[in-house]
């Protein structure tokens, strides 16, 4: 299976602060929210084809790309991706957070989840589990959740603007049908959430169903497992493309 095939990649990342990431400017870390206008430059003409007038896009001058991922306790999926993605995208300015629908759950992580993480070559013995806060993901740049229900209460309760929500599978069926540009980053970054909205705009209702990652809450180990090992392949094959390490149409995760 993919977990028992999985080493050790890179080093533990550290626990996440509870603060939101633009709260992040009072505590040392340079997120300045001023506004420039996003020049057509930033991306390929690929990228422009699909997201439209790329230089009418008011973007945010951040030094950080900020990723919140969304499930539904904030104890095994969003966690557990949590900490592949602060992995794999260590050396990139990122930023990843996680949140859960449910208030009052339990402050740590499943077992399970430990379990599973640290066949990934992970570690969330630290997590603490974090609930969805009105207006909390407002600012983020990238909101990732695993089913219909996640991206709705992202939107709903979250704040999070539309444009930047998407499940995560299908925002990696998306990225597997754009160019994005080679060098700068952040402008990889940008560039992968405009271009995906933008067929997602084109092409209403072809990326949304059959893609979902059920929440395994309540159902038995192998359902847990089954689900470890599809979000994991996901987000290797979501990190290698944000990295620039595959090409348009790649399927590196064999998803």
């Amino acid at each position: 299976s993919f977990l028992a095939a999985s080493t050790v990649i890179g080093s533990t990342p550290e626990a996440a602060p509870s603060c939101s990431p633009y709260e992040l400017t009072h505590t040392g870390r340079s997120l300045s929210r001023s506004v420039i206008r996003a020049s057509a430059s930033g991306v390929t003409e690929t990228a422009a084809a699909v997201a439209g007038t790329v230089a009418e896009t008011v973007a945010p001058a951040t030094t950080v790309f900020t990723i919140a991922l969304l499930c539904t306790s904030n104890r095994f999926c969003s966690p557990l991706a949590e900490a592949l993605m602060t992995d794999r995208l260590k050396d990139l300015p990122v930023w990843v957070s996680s949140y859960g629908l449910q208030e009052g759950a339990a402050s740590g992580v499943l077992p399970i989840t430990v379990e599973a993480a640290k066949k990934l070559g992970v570690d969330v013995g630290r997590h603490r589990v974090r609930s969805l806060s009105a207006g909390s993901l407002r600012g983020v740049d990238l909101v990732l959740g695993f089913e219909r229900a996640h991206v709705d209460a992202a939107r709903s309760t979250g704040g999070a603007p539309p444009e930047r929500v998407f499940t995560l599978g299908e925002f990696v069926e998306l990225l597997r049908r754009v160019e994005l540009p080679r060098g700068d980053a952040l402008g990889r970054l940008r560039a992968a959430v405009q271009t995906a909205h933008g067929l997602r705009s084109r092409t209403p209702n072809r990326f949304g169903s059959g893609i979902d990652l059920p929440d395994p809450q309540g159902g038995p180990p192998s359902a847990y497992i089954n689900t470890a090992e599809r979000l994991a392949r996901l987000v290797e094959e979501l990190c290698a493309r944000l990295r620039g390490d595959v090409e348009e149409g790649d399927d590196p995760g064999g998803s």
